[in-house]
């Protein structure tokens, strides 16, 4: 048997890495796997995760074997995750995989959910396969952090996205802020709203900017994200943009039985949530977003609301899009109370840099996660 970190194991599992890129937004709420299925050093099926109730990774790549003409029997199997074990939306992916008579499974990691939790490894096991775990562990790991969070905690993943220049600013003093950043970023910020499932803004952007907040088709066969807006006293009118189409959630404070039965009639979701003194509780409104099947947000708002966020130390990551552009006197990304020393400041460790276009995403992972 070639050891688990043989030069082409690893070929393998980047490959089968790339394919979970692929259904990123996808497959949500279940987890983002690829799969590559190689017999004699040759890849003979392919396969990503499909949206929920479809099938998973392996079957992908089992089908696509097949439909190629190519029997998996005798084959190894690369995948990103456990194959599962249970009866959920589709049928056990272990069991096919003993069906099949493959030889050999190389999985990244383990499977966090209770109901599979090494499992899946265990019929293989016990059918004859030979099983290898923790090849790109962390890189598995990460690419579906949301999921991985959400199994752990019962929580949404929440990422904070800003738009800055070089002097830290998302505005200018007048407001002024489209666009800092250039297309290919905004794009890529729609495209993580798809991914994390759920959008939360506060009623200032709202009045503001009239913004609609969806994915706009950047995750192919992703649903549009949950919009919550965050209204405390229930201030907006229900016909704003960001609550046309379905799938938003208005978080109030207090009803206005006028607007609130308008936005039954528009098909908005309401919720009254708890407060916090003047403001909603953020882990209250967190448990109802949590209800709605995403594993993570994306907060997408002012710098009082990403504050307050940041304050309450319920962020996890920070997506900040960097332009090369220097603007002066403008608006900062976030409000937060004055420190009295450098030690309390809130630390996160640089996950990712990539460049888009002219600008920059920085990944940034609070380091107490």
């Amino acid at each position: 048997m070639p050891p688990q970190d043989s030069s082409l194991d690893q070929f393998f599992m980047r490959e089968a890495l790339s394919l979970a890129q692929t259904s990123l937004g996808i497959s949500s709420p279940n987890p983002s796997v690829g799969c590559v299925i190689v017999r004699d050093g040759r890849v003979i099926g392919r396969g990503a995760t499909r949206p929920a109730g479809q099938n998973h990774a392996e079957i992908e790549a089992i089908e696509d074997a097949l439909a190629h003409g190519e029997s998996v029997a005798g084959s190894t199997v690369y995948v990103t995750l456990e194959p599962c074990s249970h009866f959920g939306r589709t049928p056990p992916c272990a069991k096919r995989l003993v069906d099949e008579r493959v030889s050999r499974v190389v999985a990244a990691t383990v499977d966090p959910n209770p109901a599979v939790a090494g499992r899946g490894f265990a019929i293989l096991k016990s059918a004859g396969i030979a099983v290898d775990v923790g090849l790109f562990e962390k890189e598995a790991r990460f690419l579906n952090r949301d999921f991985f969070f959400k199994m752990k905690t019962g929580k949404p993943w929440v990422r904070l996205k800003t738009a800055i220049s070089l002097d830290a600013k998302t505005a200018l003093k007048n407001g002024e802020s489209q666009w800092i950043t250039g297309e290919a970023a905004r794009r890529d910020a729609r495209r993580f709203r798809a991914i994390s499932g759920a959008v939360i803004t506060g009623s200032g952007t709202v009045t503001s900017d009239n913004p609609r907040m969806t994915a706009r088709l950047e995750c192919e066969g992703a649903p549009e994200p949950w919009r919550v807006v965050l209204d405390t006293k229930m201030a907006l009118d229900p016909t704003a943009r960001i609550f046309e189409g379905g799938r938003a959630l208005w978080c109030v404070g207090e009803v206005n039985p006028e607007k609130r039965d308008a936005a039954n009639k528009n098909g908005i979701e309401l919720y009254v949530a708890a407060k916090k003194g003047e403001h909603l509780d953020l882990e209250d409104v967190l448990t109802r977003v949590a209800a709605l099947d995403v594993n993570g947000i994306m907060i997408e708002a002012g710098a009082t609301l990403s504050g307050a966020f940041l304050a309450a130390n319920l962020v996890n990551e920070i997506l900040a899009y960097v332009a090369p552009v220097v603007i002066g006197p403008g608006r900062d990304a976030f409000t937060i109370p004055a420190l009295a020393r450098l030690s309390e400041a809130k630390r996160f460790q640089l996950a990712d840099c990539t460049r888009l276009a002219e600008d920059l995403r920085l990944t940034l992972i609070a380091k107490e996660n």
